[in-house]
């Protein structure tokens, strides 16, 4: 049974994902990564490699709400939930490109970011002490074994809305890939361009908006999400993953609408500028109040 046969899924959770090739990976991780997928893409496989990340995809989904509902309360993933996340790789056929999923570092990133917003005692009734004690040791058990590279962060994370900053190093023309429902509803919509590309595009939008507009926080997290990117390997994918967001803003104008912005900007067109901003929120900001709806 696919993930996508049924409405359920993560809700309104969006990704920003980069793919690498088998060799850019550490020794560990690559012996992980293929007693995952070895074989996958051989002709005598019946499980293509699509089933397999369907597969990862709805494991993530089953693992996060288990860790939700379990007694004794501990959100943390334990180290089996360290799964990779494959695609085709575009220049090399017959090959894939792998994205490890980082359950345990990213819980760890978000739970030091929650200490930070919440006080100690509503954090404690979330996040036990002894659990996140537990989950520390994990996490450092992990890192010196190399299975997780603490240094390089493969996965954004947003909810309710896609940060404008990620649309940067897209275009309407590269490659996309929906998947629906059986109801008809849009499960998600991904989007994929080489990093090359990506880096070629954003440093030309940063290097015009630090002309134009030096002043806007947006281009201090352009930068931020730019200098991201530039760490990966050369040969490296990147993906938008939508998930269920797409079904709310799909057909999606918003990459050309940040592009068009900040080439208006560039030109001194502050009216087209604003026109572009304009179509943004529309389209964003309702959905991004139901996040803060009861």
């Amino acid at each position: 049974m696919s993930l996508y046969d049924s409405p359920m899924g993560f809700p309104y959770v969006s990704s920003l994902r980069v793919y690498q090739p088998l060799e850019a990976f550490g020794p560990a991780q690559r012996r992980a990564i293929l007693a995952q997928y070895g074989g996958a893409l051989a002709p005598e496989h019946t499980i293509g490699w699509h089933q397999v990340r369907d597969d990862v995809e709805r494991r993530e989904m089953r693992n996060s709400l288990h860790r939700i509902f379990r007694r004794p309360n501990d959100p943390y993933p334990g180290s089996r939930a360290e799964l990779t996340r494959a695609i085709p790789d575009p220049g090399e056929q017959g090959s894939l490109l792998y994205c490890p999923n980082q359950a345990v570092l990213r819980a760890a990133l978000a739970a030091e970011e929650l200490t930070d917003g919440s006080s100690a005692e509503s954090l404690h009734r979330i996040v036990p002490t002894d659990a996140t004690e537990r989950h520390q040791e994990r996490l450092k058990t992990l890192v010196s074994s190399g299975l997780i590279d603490s240094d390089l962060l493969f996965t954004r994370t947003a909810t309710w809305g896609v940060p404008f900053a990620w649309f940067i190093f897209f275009h309407d023309t590269d490659r996309q890939e929906m998947l629906n429902h059986k109801d008809g509803s849009i499960a998600t919509l991904r989007l994929y361009v080489s990093v090359m590309d990506a880096i070629t595009r954003a440093r030309g939008m940063v290097a015009s908006l630090s002309l134009s507009a030096p002043e806007l926080d947006f281009l201090e997290e352009m930068a931020r999400v730019l200098s991201w990117l530039e760490r990966f390997n050369p040969r490296s994918v990147m993906e938008l993953d939508y998930g269920s967001v797409a079904d709310k803003v799909y057909p999606d104008e918003s990459p050309n609408d940040v592009r068009l912005g900040i080439e208006c900007l560039a030109e001194g067109d502050m009216t087209g500028a604003a026109a572009a901003y304009q179509r943004l929120v529309t389209r964003w900001v309702p959905l991004r109040h139901l996040g803060r709806a009861s």
